[in-house]
């Protein structure tokens, strides 16, 4: 909203270095963090309540942060109430961190199909990484000189990726 001051829902110490990327999943169940530690984050972000327009704040269109100085060590989980103290409005928790990058990662994707995620990093590849689990699948890197991969997108049916990266060029890779 224009020209007003709003106030983030939820907060947390997320990584150790900057965050690169955030996506949410299809469903809006799931996000990722890529970050510059080289890390990438998969959460679940759980919504208890159906009707949620009666906890925003009507001068703002904000949710109000029903809990002040909470301070959620890195990794942990974070709840936040409704103004009646009584239901959770949502819930933050990490499932896995999806450690194997050297470098900074820049993007990070989920797959169409919902079950795997893809992560594109300076260190020159792209690792795929089932969902459930947080295990690496597969490193991809391209024969020759070590692009530093900036970023990337699925296909819609979900067996492509198309990463871009610091040499200029677009590469288009099956999976």
């Amino acid at each position: 909203v224009e020209g007003e001051d709003i106030e983030p829902a939820a907060g947390l110490a997320a990584h150790l270095h900057a965050i690169t990327s955030v996506r949410f999943s299809a469903d809006g169940l799931r996000f990722l963090s890529a970050s510059q530690d080289g890390s990438i984050r998969t959460w679940n972000l759980y919504l208890p309540i159906q009707d949620t327009s009666k906890y925003f704040n009507s001068s703002n269109r904000s949710v109000s942060p029903h809990v002040r100085g909470a301070r959620p060590r890195s990794g942990s989980m974070l709840s936040l109430s409704s103004p009646d103290h009584l239901t959770p409005e949502f819930t933050l928790k990490v499932l896995h961190t999806l450690n194997g990058h050297t470098e900074a990662v820049f993007s990070a994707e989920f797959n169409t199909d919902g079950l795997t995620v893809a992560s594109a990093s300076m260190d020159g590849t792209i690792r795929i990484w089932e969902l459930a689990t947080g295990a690496m699948q597969a490193v991809l890197r391209p024969l020759g000189k070590t692009p530093l991969f900036t970023s990337l997108a699925w296909s819609p049916d979900g067996r492509k990726l198309v990463s871009g990266s610091d040499d200029g060029w677009v590469r288009v890779w099956s999976v």
